[in-house]
């Protein structure tokens, strides 16, 4: 499943075009995990049955604000637009992926056309157990 593999778990890593970064982390809940000191963003789908997948080789993947289009979007190269299936709707103004302007917003791509559809299955959620 595509989105388990994209959509799962985000750590802030940095500043880009003005705005913060993401890059997923391998993460289990389970057992002791400390988020002191790192800014952390969780994204999921909500669809029944779609389970993140933990035993796979883990590809780099990023969450960003593309700031051309001005929206927060996922991508495997930080900066790159090419191969974007998931992000916020366009003329976000939410400064974080996860502020109330883009909650709701968020779309994926149509394996036909590639045009945006939005998806309300899709959400960023910041953690607060910081």
């Amino acid at each position: 499943n595509l989105i388990s593999k994209i959509l799962v778990h985000y750590h802030f890593k940095g500043m880009h075009a003005g705005h913060p970064y993401y890059e997923k982390m391998a993460h289990n809940h389970a057992g002791t995990h400390s988020h002191t000191g790192h800014g952390h963003t969780g994204s999921q789908n909500t669809q029944p049955g779609t389970t993140p997948s933990t035993t796979t080789a883990m590809k780099p993947m990023f969450l960003f604000y593309e700031d051309k289009k001005k929206q927060w979007v996922f991508s495997a190269t930080l900066g790159a637009t090419k191969e974007v299936d998931f992000g916020s709707a366009e003329k976000t103004l939410a400064k974080c992926p996860a502020d109330p302007p883009a909650s709701g917003t968020w779309q994926r791509k149509s394996s036909i056309l590639g045009r945006w559809k939005k998806d309300t299955t899709l959400k960023v959620a910041c953690e607060t157990n910081l």
